[in-house]
């Protein structure tokens, strides 16, 4: 019985191996695949897949988005960009890639013009205000200066909302502070 049991390992060490050197077609890595904006073209579809198949990429995901690039011929599903998408269809089965694609041009899966700024991803901006403690406060907060959108068709001075307000007694020393705070909360990215 252990010897039966002893077999087996081997023969999946072997297999485990032998997989791993040359890893069947089922567990090569997928990439999304990016086209800027109506700008791809039948040698840049190819020149990509080429460099994916030699790299060892089994899919793609194809999404199209606006980064900013200037805008391209092939609009997003007009008959340029179909002729465009069978070529990448086409060069895909030559080279043994999958390919899927997003449901629609941009960021459906995740935005689009049919999102408010209110349902749209957010981060959390502050003001500090320091009061001498002990008695009330009369003034006016300051208001967190709030993120213009990204996308040209984000609100052009960007959604703000108050979500609440917070007094604690200043810490004594700044040991206490985060030091990089900013750049660890994300503010300084946006």
């Amino acid at each position: 019985m252990i010897y039966g049991l002893f077999a087996g390992i081997a023969r999946a060490d072997g297999d485990l191996a032998k997989n791993f050197a040359t890893p069947p077609a089922s567990a090569r890595p997928w990439v999304y695949w990016f086209v800027l904006n109506g700008n791809p073209t039948k040698e840049g579809i190819t020149a990509d897949l080429e460099a994916m198949a030699r790299v060892g990429i089994g899919g793609v995901l194809y999404m199209e988005v606006d980064q900013g690039a200037p805008k391209g011929k092939a609009d997003f599903a007009s008959p340029l960009w179909r002729e465009l998408f069978k070529h990448a269809c086409n060069e895909a089965q030559r080279l043994g890639i999958e390919i899927n694609m997003n449901n629609a041009a941009g960021w459906t899966g995740s935005g689009g013009p049919w999102l408010t700024p209110e349902l749209s991803m957010q981060i959390v901006v502050w003001t500090e205000t320091v009061v001498e403690g002990g008695k009330p406060f009369e003034g006016v907060l300051a208001k967190p200066k709030a993120n213009k959108g990204y996308f040209e068709n984000n609100a052009a001075e960007g959604y703000y909302k108050d979500i609440a307000v917070l007094a604690m007694p200043a810490p004594g020393d700044d040991k206490f502070r985060l030091n990089r705070f900013e750049s660890k909360s994300a503010p300084s990215r946006v």
